[in-house]
Formats: C-alpha cells, structure tokens, sequence
C-alpha cells in the first residue's frame, strides 16, 4: 500500500516523530520483520512439545524478569537522587536523563514501562498463593507505577481493580480459603502506606493525568492531534497506507493509518475469538493481563513488538500452572491454531 500511494502527497506521523509526506522506506520492512519474530516466537510457545516442558516454568521466569525490572527502577531512583550513573548501565537511548525525576527504567520512556509494569503486576498478584513473598514486590511495583507520572499506569490501576474486585467479592461469598484474600488485604495497605509517604508526587501525577487525557497540557494535545489526522487517514484509506509506515502516539490511530479500519476490525474480531477460546480454557482472570495490555496500547504505546505481550496471551490460553498436558488443550489445540492463522 504504502508503494502504491506514496505519490499522492499523504501527510503522515512516521517513525522519527515527524509530519511528513508518506514515502516506502526501511521501516517498512523491519517493522514487518519484527512481527514476524514475534510470529515465530508464538507459534513455538504453543508448539505441544515446547507447552510440555515450559507452561509452569515461563512464568517463573516470567516473574522473576518483573523483579528485575523493579529493582531497575528502585535504583534508578536512587540515581536521580545522588546523581549516579543509570542510562550507561543499563539503556541505551538518546533520551538520555532529559525525563528530570520520572521513572523509565531501561524502557524507551515511561509510558512504555507502565504498560508491561500494569499487567504484570495483575498476573503477580493471581499467583500469590504461591509466591506470597510477591506481596511486597507488587506493592513497590505499584509505588513505581505511580512515580512514573504515566496516565498509562493509573489507567491500567483502574482497570485491574474492577475484576479483582468482582474476585475478592467472590471469594468471600464462597468462603474460599482466605490465603487470596489476606495477600489482596496486605497489598493494599502496603499499597497505601506507599502512596501517603509520596503523596505530593502523586497529587502532581493526578492531574497532570487529568490534563492530559482533557488535551489541556502539551502532551495530551500533541497526543490528540497526531490521533486525529491519523484516524482520518484510516478511515480514507480502508486498507491503510502501509505497515511500518506511520508511528503516532498509541496503537489504535498508529494502525488506523498503517492498515486501516479494516485491519482493525479483522484485529478486533481475532480478539473476540481469543476472549471465546480463554472462556473455554477457563481462564478468565488468567486473560486479563494481555487483554489490559492492548488496551493500554491502544491509547498510549504505538508498538506492538515486545516479547512479553505474546508471553501474556500464552498465559491467558494455557494459564501459568503445570507442565502437563490436559485433554482440554488438546480438544482445542485445533481452535487455537485455526484463530492464530486467523
């Protein structure tokens, strides 16, 4: 597409921030080769042979990169405080420190850190029966979500209180064991001691959200712009201008200009289909990391490339228990590789 219409003067948002007219370039290709990896990736994830030796032990390890990332973040912190040496440890970027006192970690910037923090986070607290020591990592990993200043994280906060809600009210009304219910308690009180102690952060965070979402402040009339001129190339152009070609300010307009509302609405039924075949798998709650990890890409995060989102929609089909194979992954091994060719 983008070869066909790239003669047609089509001003677009393309990959270095810039408005400019709409040309095929390298990026096409990479950005194409990119999802291939990530193809790859996934279709070895569900291979049967490779579901066998890795469905429990992914998310140990899974886990375990959390912890990393937030002991990142607890140095950064320490960084900003008594200027030491951060970005040359540990990301390479011409950001350099020019974000002052927010949190990236070694993530490109801030947003992007809150949408794998958020989700994960989320998944972290569904296996605390088993690592109850996780409590005290989700409560600092919230506290860092918060000190990022990222209307991403407090969106994906919101978002996974309502179903762990509906959770917590569940196991109350069936008197289940109480080990869920106390790790949620604890980390909510751990969750709010941390948030009084930097109340002044996060007041300022508020409304900067709150300015942002409402375009009053640079960043959310930056973001609104570059949403609207490419959503309207999305709906001119039905079948997009070409993958790779644009990089707006979120994914939803990014592919709204690259393939188009029919790209989207094909994306949009994939996403039906895999919602159906978790509820089969019975894994409601288990689906709801990657589900809340597009979303938040939708409105912040404009690549969907990270290995970590496909690690998320392994777990929300084959869960993160066991490395044994049930007759229900087999029934609907079919299913799941009819919707992933889909």
């Amino acid at each position: 597409m983008c070869l066909i219409l790239q003669n047609q003067e089509i001003i677009i948002l393309n990959q270095k921030d810039q408005y400019a007219n709409l040309k095929f370039s390298v990026s096409n290709i990479i950005h194409v080769g990119y999802l291939g990896i990530c193809y790859l990736f996934y279709t070895l994830l569900i291979n049967k042979r490779t579901r066998l030796n890795l469905r429990g032990s992914l998310y140990k390890a899974y886990r375990l990169g959390v912890i990393a990332i937030i002991l990142i973040c607890l140095y950064q912190i320490l960084a900003f405080q008594f200027n030491l040496p951060f970005d040359i440890i540990f990301r390479q970027s011409t950001h350099g420190n020019v974000q002052g006192s927010r949190l990236y970690g070694p993530c490109g910037e801030a947003s992007m850190l809150s949408y794998y923090l958020a989700p994960s986070l989320f998944l972290m607290l569904l296996n605390i029966k088993k690592y109850k020591k996780d409590m005290i990592w989700i409560a600092l990993g919230i506290l860092i979500g918060v000190l990022c200043y990222s209307s991403t994280f407090f969106v994906g906060l919101v978002l996974s209180l309502i179903p762990l809600l509906v959770k917590f009210l569940l196991h109350i009304k069936e008197k289940k064991s109480t080990g869920y219910l106390i790790a949620v308690v604890v980390v909510l009180i751990g969750t709010v001691i941390a948030i009084a102690i930097e109340w002044d952060y996060i007041e300022k965070a508020i409304f900067k959200f709150f300015d942002t979402i409402g375009a009053k402040n640079l960043s959310g009339s930056i973001r609104t712009e570059a949403f609207q001129r490419m959503a309207i190339i999305g709906f001119e152009y039905p079948f997009g201008v070409g993958f790779g070609s644009s990089r707006s300010k979120d994914l939803l307009s990014t592919w709204l200009c690259n393939i188009g509302i029919v790209g989207v609405i094909i994306f949009v039924i994939v996403m039906i289909n895999y919602l159906n075949v978790c509820l089969k798998q019975n894994k409601t709650y288990e689906c709801i990391p990657f589900i809340l990890c597009v979303i938040l890409a939708m409105i912040s995060v404009p690549e969907p490339y990270n290995l970590f989102i496909w690690v998320l929609m392994f777990f929300g089909i084959y869960g993160t228990k066991g490395n044994n194979i049930t007759s229900r992954d087999d029934i609907l091994e079919k299913q799941i590789y009819q919707l992933w060719w889909f």
